[in-house]
């Protein structure tokens, strides 16, 4: 009898344990930094389903764009409206942080963000969609000299 309520308060300790693990949860913790004109790391990968934070810290000496959006088919510049249109926060709850960080929505959805030189900010959310993505600055002539990456969902 003591055997079996041994064994029964263990494996309840352990169920409250995992309960508080998936109920906290793991935060997939990234950090990007923007220079003119790269970005560090050029390739991410995320989990599905389980929360993000992205922190963006630019380096450099201007403003600089973070949009994240699916992979253009075509090897030509991507322009801001189609991003806009294809953006990988559409439809996301999305919360960004930092005080030098600009928000362009769509409707209800973030699809641009732009962080001040010297500036950091927050993206927090939830990747939902599984599949390779882009993420790039489109300023006039920034993704052509190299400002963007890969952004991976599995």
């Amino acid at each position: 009898m003591q055997k079996a309520m041994s064994i029964l308060t263990l494996a309840t300790l352990l169920g409250l344990l995992m309960s508080t693990a998936s109920a906290g949860g793991t935060v997939q913790k990234i950090t990007l930094t923007m220079r003119d004109f790269s970005y560090t790391p050029a390739k991410v990968v995320l989990q599905a389903g389980v929360p993000a934070e992205i922190t963006v810290i630019n380096k450099g000496k201007v403003t600089h764009e973070f949009m994240l959006h699916i992979k253009p088919k075509s090897s030509g510049t991507p322009a801001h409206e189609w991003a806009e249109e294809n953006s990988y926060f559409r439809g996301l709850q999305v919360v960004v942080e930092g005080r030098g960080a600009e928000v362009r929505r769509h409707g209800a959805s973030i699809y641009e963000i732009n962080v001040g030189a010297e500036k950091t900010a927050v993206v927090k959310f939830t990747p939902a969609k599984k599949g390779t993505f882009e993420f790039a600055c489109l300023i006039q002539g920034h993704y052509e000299q190299g400002m963007k990456g890969t952004f991976t969902v599995e």
